[in-house]
Order: C-alpha cells, then structure tokens, then sequence
C-alpha cells in the first residue's frame, strides 16, 4: 500500500501547486484591469487623505507622520519628489495626467501624486510573523488532511483488490461457486466482469463433467452389445443369422456415431457464444415457411397457429431453424396424432412454441429436461428416447436470445414448449461474449440445409427426452 500511497500523493501534490501557480496566473491576466481597479479603490482613500495631510504639515511634520504608520501598521507609506522614484515615459504619463499607477497588484503596490511634483508609494502590503506562521500551519495542515484522506482511499482501494484476489486464487483452486462482491464494499465492474468469467468456466466445468460421465455410460451399451455380436457371429453356422448379426452391429456402430454427432455439436454451442445475425421478419412467414419444410421430415400431421399473421420479429433465423426442427422432432416422438406450431407477441415479447397430442410431461420433470443426457425414465434405449441433447441445444439458443425456455400443458392434450424473447436491435448482435468465429451457428446451418431426410448424428433426431 505504501508503495501506491507516496508516488500518488507525491503526484497529486505537485499537481495541486503547479496547477494553483498556473490558474493564479491565468486570472490575473484575465481579469487584470478588474484586479486593477479592485486595488485603486482600496487605497484611493489613503491618497485622498495624504494629499490633504500633506498640504497642512511641515516636512518634519509630515516624515514624523510617515515614520510612525509604518512603525504600527502593515501597510508602509512613503513619500518622495516624483524624479527620485526613477519611473519611465509610460509611467510618468500616467501620474501626470492625474491617474493611480498600480505597480504591484500582486502585493498591493501603488503609486499616485498627493502634491505637485510629489509622489507617494503605498505598499507592497505585509503581514506578522505569527500571521505567517499561522499560514504555514494552515497549509501543512490541509496538506496531511489530505494526506489522510489519500491514505484512507487508497488502503480501502488496496483492501477491495486484495480481497478480489483471494477470490480470484481461491476459484483457481477449484472453488468454482465463489463469487466476488459487487456492491459498494466491492469492485462492481472489475467484480461483475470476474463473475461473468467464473459463471461460465463453472458451466464448461459442468458440461465437460456431464459429457465425460455421460460418454462412459451413452457408449457402455452399444460396446457391449458389439461385442457380444461379434461373439455369437464367431459361432453363427448359418448365413442369415450371420446378416443379422451384421445388421445389428451397423446399427449399434450407427448409434455411435449419431451420440458422437450429437456430442459434438452441443460441446460447440457450449464453447462458444456467437454473435447472433439478428434479423427482422413476419413471424407468421417464418413459421409458415418452416413447417412446410419440416412436413417433409414429420409423419405426423404438422399445423400451424398463428392469431396474428403481422408480427414482426427479430431473431437469428438460422438458429431459430434450429430449436423448431428440435422442438418438432422431439414433439414426433410422443405425439399421437398431431403436432402443431404457434407463435404470438405477448406483453412485448415474443413467444413461439410447439404443441403435441401425447402423454405430457409431470411438473416436476419439467426443468431439468432441459439439462444434457436427461430423460425422463432414465431410458437409455436410443431409438426410443434419443440421447438427451436436443433440448438442451434448444435452451442454449434460447439463452442467446435473451430468452427463455419452458414447457407448459398443451391444449391437446400433451405438451407444450414455449420459448419467450425480447426485441433485439437487428444486426450483428453479440451475446455477452467476444466471439470471432460461429461454429454454433455454423452447425446449425449445416443440419438446416437439407429439407428432407435429417443428417445422421443431427440432434434434430432428438426424442422428448422423456423416457
């Protein structure tokens, strides 16, 4: 702290004297004709009276006069014929014409003729010794004042980075729930900035954590079974048990590949928050254009409810592709008869979701569907609940727009996933977060870009994550 402390009051004192010095300086010269006749009007009176003075002593008198002012008072007087004061052509023009000559306003200095051919000077105006002691001590006083008040900013400053520090050290030892103070005891921006940080290395920490745990058990079965194939093709003496064996390894080895896929993708969206290319559109044409492209992929009967085909929206409309393919995939999987899309602005914001017929969700299921790997039964039958993602890629899109994500009743009967969000300026929008490049976005345009048939591994395949 000391270290801080002496060059900062060091600094701040030199800049206080030079820049006294300097505006003291600028002021005069700036308003010298008002200092000028603020002086002459202080001792205008004193001139007045020595000319009367003068005309009625005799010179004994008069130096008798002179002598015992300046003996008691802090102001001298004096008094000579104009010749001996030595002024020059500007000066002596000035006194002749009858005028005051301020020579000093600084110090009080002025001349002025109290007789003919008689000059009288009075100043420069001085003070006691205990006066300027008093000064002194003024001085030195305001200056360990504010040595005090530096000293108590600077050790406060000191504390607050100190304790940002050991906060700091403290998350780099694996406490990654601490968090830094944000109020006025602490360093709101520098502390919010840390915060910021620390939410998301916490979050990556926990999806790497969930991804490795849910690799060793998501791949444990298809190995198993691969293995266990191959055993039995060993001893498999016919051809056609032989080709079903086979079959049956493809698909396991596809199953794989379609979990590697799907890790991928949500391990990128996670990595990396992109800025979003924000788009103004009829929210109604967009989801009308959607689903007839997503009707080449549903079996299931696809409508669309929309009450008011005028809403203009803003969103990334890759991304957005995205979460709908999701959410009607996922919507398939457990609809009975029918699925249906809708969207609508409501107390200014905007809300898009997707409904379906089938057996709903319990409440209490509700929220943690949207966490990686989960299903409601904890199936781990792949073709029956997918592998967990889906709607966790779903909840991270809606995170970029400032959104958010939640599954109600469906007026069908089964499901109904809602997502909410805000207006957003159009443009190139960023999260939160400096993001050069967009893979995420990037792998969503690639699983949009076909309006048939989903790529193999695209999490659009997704279930409801519910069994």
């Amino acid at each position: 702290m000391v270290r801080l402390f002496i060059p900062l009051y060091l600094s701040l004192v030199v800049v206080l004297v030079l820049g006294a010095s300097v505006l003291e300086r600028f002021f005069y010269l700036t308003f010298q004709q008002e200092i000028t006749q603020d002086l002459t009007r202080d001792y205008i009176g004193g001139f007045i009276l020595m000319e009367k003075l003068y005309l009625h002593y005799s010179e004994t008198q008069w130096r008798q006069l002179l002598e015992d002012i300046n003996a008691r008072s802090n102001l001298p007087v004096e008094s000579r014929p104009i010749d001996d004061w030595q002024f020059d052509d500007g000066e002596l023009a000035v006194l002749n014409r009858g005028e005051f000559l301020v020579a000093d306003a600084d110090n009080g200095v002025m001349f002025g003729s109290i007789a003919e051919g008689v000059v009288a000077r009075i100043g420069p105006l001085g003070t006691t010794s205990s006066v300027e002691n008093l000064e002194l001590w003024y001085l030195l006083t305001m200056a360990g004042l504010l040595g005090l008040l530096l000293l108590f900013w600077v050790g406060w400053q000191q504390y607050k980075i100190t304790r940002l520090a050991r906060t700091t050290l403290s998350f780099s030892e694996g406490n990654l729930q601490v968090r830094a103070k944000t109020g006025l005891s602490g360093m709101p921006v520098l502390s919010r900035a840390f915060n910021q940080m620390a939410e998301r290395i916490q979050r990556l920490f926990q999806s790497h954590r969930q991804l490795t745990n849910a690799v060793s058990h998501e791949l444990r079965s298809p190995i198993t079974k691969i293995r266990f194939q191959l055993e039995l093709l060993d001893e498999a003496p016919e051809q056609p048990e032989r080709d079903r064996l086979m079959v049956g390894i493809s698909d396991d080895l596809d199953d794989m590949d379609v979990l590697i896929d799907e890790m991928l993708d949500y391990a990128k969206m996670e990595r990396a928050e992109p800025a979003l290319f924000i788009e103004t559109r009829s929210l109604g044409g967009w989801i009308a254009e959607q689903v007839e492209g997503l009707k080449k992929e549903v079996r299931k009967p696809l409508t669309i409810a929309v009450a008011d085909a005028g809403i203009e929206a803003q969103f990334d409309q890759v991304l957005m592709a995205r979460l709908l393919r999701n959410l009607v995939s996922n919507a398939e999987r457990y609809a009975e008869h029918a699925i249906q899309v809708g969207g609508e602005r409501r107390a200014g914001r905007y809300r898009l979701w997707v409904d379906d017929d089938g057996p709903g969700i319990a409440p209490q299921e509700r929220e943690r569907l949207f966490e990686p790997f989960t299903r409601v039964d904890q199936s781990r039958d792949r073709r029956s609940g997918g592998h967990g993602l889906g709607l966790a890629i779903v909840a991270q899109i809606a995170r970029w727009h400032r959104g958010t994500i939640e599954i109600d009743v469906s007026p069908l009967g089964g499901a109904r996933v809602i997502l909410s969000w805000p207006p957003l300026a159009a443009g190139n929008s960023s999260t939160g977060h400096s993001a050069v490049e967009n893979p995420a976005r990037d792998e969503a345009a690639r699983h949009n870009s076909s309006p048939g048939k989903p790529e193999r591994g695209a999490p659009v395949a997704n279930g409801k994550d519910k069994c």
